[in-house]
Parts: C-alpha cells; structure tokens; sequence
C-alpha cells in the first residue's frame, strides 16, 4: 500500500514501451503521415461528395505544411494558431487512435520494455488488509497528472484489478477507480465503457465519426477544460509529500505549466526517470528542482531529488 501522499506526473515515455509515440514522434507524424491516410479514410466513411471534405483537406494541407517547418509540438503550435484547433485534433485522435490500435499489451507476449503497471499495482494492493482489500484500494493515497492523449493509464489499472479480483462485481471496481485523482492535462481521445456510456473500448475499430465527434475531449492551451485541469494539477502537487516523474520529458514548457519549482514549498520528495539524459542534464535537473534563495521561487532540499537515467520499472520496483 502506498501511504505517503505520493502524485505521479507521466509524460508520453511511459506509454512509449506499449507502441505509443512520444511528444516529438507524434508530432511528426501529424507532419508527415497524417494527411493522405486520413484523407482516404474520410472519404472511405462519407465520399466525394461529404460537404466539409473540401474544407477538411484544404485545412489539412495547411496543418502539415506549416507544422512540419516549425520545430515546435503540436500543443504549442495549436495553441498559436487556433484556426487549425480542429483539424489539428482530429490529427492527434487520428495518429493516438492508431497508436492505441496497434499497442502491445503485456499479456499479449509483449516484446517492449517490461510493464511498469504490474510494479504499481503490486505497491497499491500489498499490506492491505486480508478481508476486503479491494474496498480499502483508496487507503493509497495515489493520484495522477498525465500529459498524453492516450487513455492507457486508465485501461491498464482497470484490468488490473478486475482479473486480480475476478469474482468482484465490476461495479464495484469502477466505483474504487473513479475515486482517484486523474488529470489529462490535454485531455484525452476518449473515455472507456466503464467510465462513460458514450464512451469507446480501447483498441476500438474507430472510423470518421469519431474522430469528428470526439476530436473536442482533446484540448489546446488556453481552453476552459485545459485551464480548469491545470488549476486541480496545481492542487494536486501542493497536497503531494512526493512526485514521481514517469517517461517525462522535462521541457520548460510542461515545467512552467505546472508551476515548477515555484509551488513547492521544500517539504517533497521528487523522484524521476530520465532515460537517455546525459549526466550533465540530469545535474542540472537536480538543481533545478532544489530549494532557491531568491524570494518567491520555490523547490525542495537537494538530498529530496532523485532523478536516474533508467525505465519507469526501476523507480517502481525499488523506490517505492
């Protein structure tokens, strides 16, 4: 059971061992394998003669020919060109969505890097209580900002824990899940069946529609939902005694979106992968996160920062 206060900040790395891009992968595939694929599967659901078709290609045309000269992600590129909001979520639904279709889950024979799901549960479900341990599941004191469009995280904990308590109505999991904090900072493709009537199972065999009909649960910088996630992250990581950086980039931007190190108050304890970083990068990661002198900035004491150049396993399994 995990009793420290413990806030998990996942970037798309975490997803990455599944089949899922990362931040610039997904970028460049909006750049450059989206338009001719998504044009023929618009035309295979609505034809030639759909009145919105001329539009959407025109609109594509733009997306790719402008974002693919740009070195930004496409957040940050929507968010400065708003006239392309639409079509650049129906491009983020489109390449997620295919993603999503082609993952590879672990009891599939998963030949990616080890799940780090199975690590977390195990911490979430050991030394609870004998009798009854799935309604004690929310004596962890869990929660979790994302900033993926996938809804993996989600997939996986339910799955989890319905076969671990297989003779447990379903509802009564569902009831447990929804009760842990789960922000997607940028919104998320869709909900799933147990979260949502409406809502779509994973690996779903999706067409246009849904991805017209869908393409506003994904939200751009500035939004309402987009504002109104960031100010229950910001609550989030003020409650948290510890965060955990899982397959996060650390860009300065996602950094400035949460308010770090400004809102740390030097009382938590940050834990992160940084896989590939280079120790120089990771030196400065360290400093960065750690306590400053200048008046109003934030951060926590030097020997409260751990941050490794390894997979999200290793901080699972030995950290927690």
């Amino acid at each position: 059971m995990i009793t420290k206060n413990t806030l998990f900040i996942l970037g798309a790395g975490s997803s990455v061992p599944f089949g899922y891009p990362t931040g610039d992968q997904l970028t460049r595939k909006i750049a450059f394998e989206f338009k001719d694929p998504f044009i023929e599967f618009m035309n295979k659901k609505r034809g030639s003669d759909y009145s919105k078709r001329d539009y959407i290609i025109g609109q594509s045309e733009i997306l790719v020919n402008t974002l693919r000269r740009t070195n930004l992600t496409i957040d940050s590129f929507l968010s400065i060109n708003p006239d392309l909001s639409e079509i650049g979520k129906m491009a983020i639904f489109f390449i997620i969505s295919l993603a999503e279709k082609h993952s590879t889950l672990p009891w599939e024979g998963s030949t990616y890097s080890p799940d780090w799901y199975k690590p977390l549960i195990r911490n979430m479900i050991e030394s609870l209580p004998e009798k009854n341990r799935l309604s004690h599941l929310l004596d962890n004191k869990i929660s979790f900002i994302t900033f993926n469009y996938d809804r993996l995280l989600e997939f996986m904990l339910f799955q989890n824990l319905k076969n671990i308590f297989r003779t447990t109505d379903e509802s009564y999991i569902i009831e447990q899940l929804i009760n842990i904090p789960v922000v997607h900072i940028y919104g998320k493709i869709a909900n799933l069946p147990w979260q949502d009537k409406q809502g779509l199972p994973y690996k779903y065999d999706f067409d246009f529609d849904n991805v017209y009909n869908f393409k506003h649960n994904i939200y751009t910088i500035g939004e309402k939902n987009y504002s109104e996630n960031i100010n229950y992250a910001h609550e989030l990581i003020k409650k948290a005694e510890r965060l955990i950086f899982l397959g996060f980039g650390f860009s300065k931007d996602n950094l400035k979106i949460l308010k770090l190190p400004n809102i740390l108050d030097g009382k938590q304890e940050i834990i992160g992968t940084a896989l590939t970083f280079s120790q120089t990068k990771i030196n400065k990661l360290i400093t960065f996160f750690s306590r400053h002198t200048e008046p109003g900035k934030g951060g926590v004491d030097l020997g409260h920062v751990k941050i490794f150049d390894k997979n999200c396993n290793y901080v699972l399994n030995d950290l927690l």
